[in-house]
């Protein structure tokens, strides 16, 4: 069906579409008294929104073979990365065509423009001496790729790219890149507080998980290696320690010592659902839940935030949560089949109203938080772990770890790794992403 919206109507009270997944809930009381009517959609984007490499010009013809083109950031001491999100803090970026069958001359053309600036083009192969040579020709089975550094101001950069094979236009597009103006990691000035919750074993055998116990073992470790954490200051809870009453004790009583200058951390591993009963309560299952009073021995959601309301002083907040690991789970509850649309991870998103919170989850409300016994973790939480581990310090590449630079990290890892059934989404209100959450040491891999 095809809703017509007139933003003149009701104040104009409508929402922009994000460029991840949107989740629209309506709830319709035909009259007093009468029974509401509940309905649910997902607006998802396609599965590879950053996906960087062309395969084809935009009448849909395909190069041949492995022919492609590729962004690159490029930083001072000389490695490349990906560009993945199309924001870098770095000076330039490197474009490489790369044409694995080419029997006429190679080109490739750049029109970069920024505003302000006056434009300029950057020839490569057939009429300039660059990367790729002058009067470029295929003599090898697979020659080199057709490569050049693009000089980027601070702001948007447009660069309008053509690559040529002879007379045949093999790729044409426009590309958007911000550069960030590079800025030095803030510091917390007070102590870091973590709760870390983690289970994969429940007394209901059904809800049992592989990995959110060792999720949240590791992250723990993590934190206090890299993260600047006192032992003392973090409290794990995984499978049975993890029962209600040590869930609330930990949330309740530990984190009302954290002052207004700390960080206070708090990582959920394991099922969060939605009543069956009451589509407005969300929870988040202890080791000793039950389906049936969820009510009685769960968490539910506006705990969670009545605690970062009024318990907790910290003006610094962060929730992870690797959650939802069923979209079915409350259908063992004989829950309605509308149940496989978990919100329960747009619930939390909503925590993040007040400024200074950020709340990441690990996925969107159609999706599974998937488990992968390689990996030994939660998809999410293993992308977690590397990216604080140092793989997500890149923008700048400067040994420190900041929030930006995790985020950017595992909203593209995590679909990688889940060949795109699985989307991280973060929200925060005036949250300084610039804040530091690990110290690595930098080893950097040369371009060859």
């Amino acid at each position: 069906m095809v809703y017509e919206i007139d933003l003149s109507r009701h104040g104009g009270r409508y929402y922009e579409l994000r460029p991840y997944d949107n989740s629209i809930e309506i709830k319709v009381v035909p009259k007093k008294g009468g029974d509401p009517i509940y309905a649910s959609w997902v607006i998802a984007p396609p599965k590879d929104l950053q996906e960087w490499i062309s395969r084809g010009t935009p009448n849909g013809s395909a190069a041949s073979g492995g022919d492609g083109l590729k962004i690159f950031e490029q930083f001072e001491d000389g490695h490349i990365a990906p560009l993945e999100a199309g924001v870098t803090s770095e000076l330039r970026v490197r474009l490489e065509a790369q044409l694995t069958k080419s029997e006429e001359s190679r080109s490739m053309k750049i029109l970069w423009s920024a505003p302000g600036k006056e434009p300029k083009t950057i020839p490569v192969g057939e009429d300039a001496e660059g990367d790729g040579g002058r009067g470029a020709k295929a003599a090898a089975r697979n020659p080199s790729p057709l490569a050049t550094s693009v000089d980027l101001e601070i702001g948007k950069n447009r660069l309008e790219v053509e690559v040529r094979d002879g007379y045949q236009v093999l790729h044409r597009n426009v590309y958007t890149i911000l550069r960030r103006a590079p800025t030095e990691p803030t510091s917390v000035a007070g102590n870091k507080w973590a709760v870390i919750l983690g289970i994969s074993d429940y007394q209901d055998d059904r809800l049992d998980l592989q990995f959110a116990h060792q999720d949240a073992q590791a992250l723990r470790d993590l934190l206090i290696e890299k993260g600047g954490f006192s032992s003392d200051r973090v409290t794990l809870l995984t499978n049975e320690r993890a029962s209600m009453k040590e869930v609330r004790t930990a949330l309740f009583e530990f984190l009302k010592r954290p002052n207004p200058d700390d960080l206070v951390l708090i990582f959920l591993a394991g099922h969060g659902v939605q009543d069956p009963t009451n589509r407005d309560n969300y929870f988040f299952l202890a080791h000793d839940s039950r389906l049936d009073n969820l009510g009685g021995t769960a968490l539910p959601m506006w705990d969670l935030g009545n605690l970062m309301d009024f318990t907790i002083r910290a003006q610094k907040i962060v929730v992870l949560a690797d959650t939802c690991h069923s979209g079915a789970v409350l259908e063992r509850g004989n829950a309605s089949p509308g149940a496989t649309l978990n919100f329960f991870n747009k619930y939390l998103e909503n925590l993040a109203r007040k400024k200074g919170r950020l709340v990441v989850t690990a996925s969107q409300s159609h999706e599974s938080s998937l488990e992968k016994s390689e990996l030994g973790h939660g998809v999410f939480t293993h992308a977690l772990l590397e990216g604080l581990s140092g793989r997500a310090d890149d923008n700048p590449a400067d040994g420190v770890v900041t929030a930006a630079e995790l985020m950017d990290f595992i909203r593209t890892e995590v679909p990688k790794g889940t060949r795109g059934e699985q989307h991280p989404s973060f929200d925060q209100q005036g949250f300084d992403m610039n804040l530091p959450l690990a110290r690595v040491q930098r080893t950097p891999t040369k371009k060859k």
